[in-house]
């Protein structure tokens, strides 16, 4: 019976996470080229990460929703508009996990900002599914 309930569970998830694993990689290379960029510019690499983080995020929604989840599409502007506001909102705690961690690994163990970024990004995505698949893309959360 477990055996049963786990082979559901990978067959139920293994496509869905395959396209949310694309979609975060897209945002971790959007994370990582905007971070890049403003901190060439002069931006302080804490400031440049917190901004990089919010335009990954926007990005990955917009995948997310139309592409990972559009089998349960947002059937109203406004229920669109709580999905967008809960990915956020989300999404900003983990976010700000996200750059404690990078901050963590670049000040405590000296570890590159990039490369601290990536491994900070790669911990939270376990998070991130679970949050989406249980709350942001949950199908009660259309309204009519």
């Amino acid at each position: 019976m477990a055996n049963s309930f786990f082979q559901r569970l990978f067959k139920n998830h293994l496509k869905r996470f395959i396209k949310f694993g694309i979609v975060g990689g897209s945002g971790t290379v959007v994370n990582l080229g905007v971070q890049y960029l403003l901190t060439i510019a002069g931006l302080h690499y804490i400031f440049a990460g917190v901004i990089a983080t919010e335009i990954s995020i926007i990005n990955n929604f917009l995948l997310n929703n139309f592409w990972t989840w559009k089998d349960n599409p947002a059937k109203t502007k406004r229920s669109f508009a709580a999905r967008l506001f809960k990915y956020n909102s989300s999404m900003i705690v983990t976010g700000i996990a996200q750059n404690l961690l990078m901050i963590f690994f670049t000040e405590i163990f000296k570890i590159n900002d990039l490369i601290s970024k990536f491994i900070a990004i790669v911990i939270i995505t376990f998070v991130n599914y679970v949050i989406h698949y249980f709350w942001t893309f949950k199908g009660e959360t259309d309204e009519k």
